[in-house]
């Protein structure tokens, strides 16, 4: 076996993967100045595998290399192969886990709103109903009955993993608060919080960690509007605000 024949072979390899991925990368500029964006995500996908091709064979050259007659030719070729690839990985895959915080981000700012959005919808529901919340067991429906321009979409969560058998629910409406009157409700008992689970969903802390919780953390909103970011270590509920994170009890009733 020629082990300086297959070094110079798998040195030449890791050049042609960069220039191979290099135009993938233009035509993915291209097509995506072109407006043709489903075209882009897969030619940026071949770029990012060809990169680590030449990275990977860049290395195996030089190893050859070493193993066989070590020449300064190979080490060059290989050694460029690996550094051309480097950079270009890393500056991709940076793009690529910021588009992907970016998303999560919107994913939980838009599940924080239609938290929000329901909290306005009892009010709404109490200011029609003689100040009476809904029942516990039929809240997604007396809400959508009282509010026609409401949404099924406005009972789910972007980031939840969850389809309720009964239909997609991702915040639960604390079970103790159904049918009561508003005005004789403290503002700091839980109103609604993100969980998973069927249509009419409702409970109390037995709810609090069945949801797919991005960064570990769900949002609860209160009766007085105001919103709060929870997670559980053990059987502790957590909260996390300007302040860090400490031990905090909600109120239920």
């Amino acid at each position: 076996m020629d082990i300086r024949r297959i070094s110079d072979t798998v040195a030449w390899f890791s050049l042609a993967s960069i220039a191979f991925a290099i135009c993938c990368l233009m035509i993915f500029a291209f097509v995506t100045f072109l407006g043709l964006h489903m075209l882009g995500g897969p030619l940026a996908v071949v770029a990012v595998v060809f990169f680590i091709l030449a990275f990977a064979s860049g290395l195996v050259a030089i190893v050859l290399n070493t193993i066989g007659d070590a020449r300064m030719k190979c080490y060059v070729i290989a050694s460029l192969g690996v550094l051309l690839s480097v950079i270009p990985v890393y500056f991709i895959s940076g793009v690529f886990l910021g588009a992907k915080a970016r998303r999560h981000f919107a994913e939980a700012n838009v599940g924080a709103a239609n938290l929000r959005y329901l909290g306005r919808e009892f009010g709404r529901y109490a200011e029609e109903h003689s100040g009476r919340l809904p029942q516990a067991d039929q809240w997604c429906d007396e809400l959508l009955k009282n509010n026609h321009r409401l949404s099924e979409y406005s009972f789910r969560h972007p980031q939840s993993r969850r389809i309720g058998l009964q239909g997609d629910c991702h915040f639960a409406f604390n079970r103790n608060l159904g049918g009561k009157q508003l005005e004789d409700l403290p503002g700091n008992v839980v109103l609604l919080f993100e969980a998973d689970g069927d249509w009419n969903l409702n409970g109390t802390a037995d709810l609090l960690t069945t949801r797919y919780r991005n960064n570990g953390y769900i949002t609860v909103l209160f009766l007085n509007g105001t919103t709060g970011e929870y997670w559980f270590d053990r059987s502790a509920v957590r909260k996390l605000d300007e302040r860090g994170a400490y031990d905090d009890e909600l109120r239920w009733k």
